[in-house]
């Protein structure tokens, strides 16, 4: 499975230059091969910006919380680090504005 540019396009985290989306973080490409994976679709836009739709947090959530977390203003979240982890943080609206490892 290949996960296109435009899956990882401006995968820069939050407040980091727009240069740095070209080399995304190893969990963003290896979740987003995941779920494609797991159903044979095409594999989710996880880019800053982007509203998740419905159906994508059912596929992210199918992958799990060892893979990933969606996390929602308020939402709380443990210290724990984990490499392989992507952790998606989301304004209310369900909108990506940062992601990271951990």
């Amino acid at each position: 499975m290949v996960v296109t540019a435009s899956v990882l396009q401006a995968a820069a985290p939050f407040g980091e230059p727009a240069a740095a989306a070209a080399a995304p973080t190893p969990c963003l490409a290896a979740v987003a091969q995941a779920v494609s994976a797991r159903d044979g679709g095409a594999p989710p836009s996880l880019a800053i910006g982007t509203v998740l739709s419905a159906r994508d947090r059912d596929r992210l959530a199918a992958v799990g919380p060892a893979t990933i977390r969606l996390l929602a203003p308020g939402d709380m979240a443990t210290m724990d680090h984990r490499p392989g982890r992507l952790n998606l943080e989301l304004d209310p609206h369900g909108r990506i504005l940062r992601h990271r490892c951990g």
